[in-house]
């Protein structure tokens, strides 16, 4: 600004977020012009403010997606590759994100991937649990109704420990969304320091992602059957004396 003012710059645009009083983010294009009516009269700023904010979310949600797809591509036997979390979140502009996958023997949701920006690092880890059951907690919530949540502030909407926890430290807007294959079989969880009003092109983003992290799990699980089956027949064949006679219904 002191240099369009001063004549060295006769004009500059940047892109900046604002953060407006009830919390929410709005982002803006701004344009500066430096104009002088004559040369003996004092030279004055012009500025021009754009609300980019659609145009900016979905610019996150597509690199989150682009991401997300990239490193699932190259993920092998049911194992999720590192840094998936970070990516989403990153790409996002939110300041924690974290998988949970169920286990099925325990019954329980297990944290197995997590990022956390540095604004919410301290946060994020003084209200976290390492697995949750059905119903308990956000991520337990989701993993029981099968449907998404979606929280704009946890320090107005905090309805479980965890969440009034988070609030406390400084977390405001929160989402989950259910990883599915022929059921939930995991939960995929946002934070943001900042307040989040309810955007549903971008729970459209994370059920694609969840669905993409589901089809993985499902490759792995199914590989994992293969593997048992034909140990099995191995074991049998192996301990067989004389041999092995097959009786189909007909």
């Amino acid at each position: 600004t002191n240099r369009a003012r001063l004549g060295a710059l006769p004009a500059y645009t940047l892109e900046k977020r604002f953060i407006r009083k009830d919390g929410t983010t709005v982002w803006g294009h701004l344009t500066v012009s430096r104009i002088r009516t004559s040369p003996n009269t004092p030279a004055y700023l012009v500025g021009f403010l754009q609300d980019i904010t659609s145009r900016r979310h979905a610019e996150q949600r597509l690199a989150a997606q682009h991401a997300a797809s990239r490193l699932l591509a190259d993920a092998t036997g049911g194992e999720l590759p590192a840094g998936l979390m970070e990516a989403v979140g990153r790409a996002l502009g939110w300041d924690a994100a974290i998988l949970w996958i169920v286990d099925w023997t325990d019954d329980v949701l297990r944290r197995v991937d997590e990022w956390h920006a540095a604004r919410a690092r301290n946060a994020e880890y003084s209200a976290r649990p390492l697995s949750v059951g059905p119903g308990e907690e956000l991520p337990g919530q989701v993993w029981l109704s099968a449907d998404p949540a979606w929280i704009a502030d946890v320090a107005r909407e905090a309805a479980t420990p965890r969440a009034h926890r988070a609030a406390d430290v400084g977390l405001h807007g929160a989402v989950a969304v259910p990883v599915k294959t022929s059921s939930v079989c995991g939960v995929i969880e946002l934070y943001s320091v900042d307040v989040q009003p309810p955007d549903p092109e971008l729970l459209r983003t994370l059920t694609v992602i969840g669905n993409e992290i589901g089809r993985v799990l499902e490759h792995g699980r199914s590989e994992a059957i293969v593997r048992e089956a034909e140990a099995r027949k191995t074991a049998i064949v192996d301990t067989t004396l004389d041999g092995v006679i097959t009786v189909d219904a007909e």
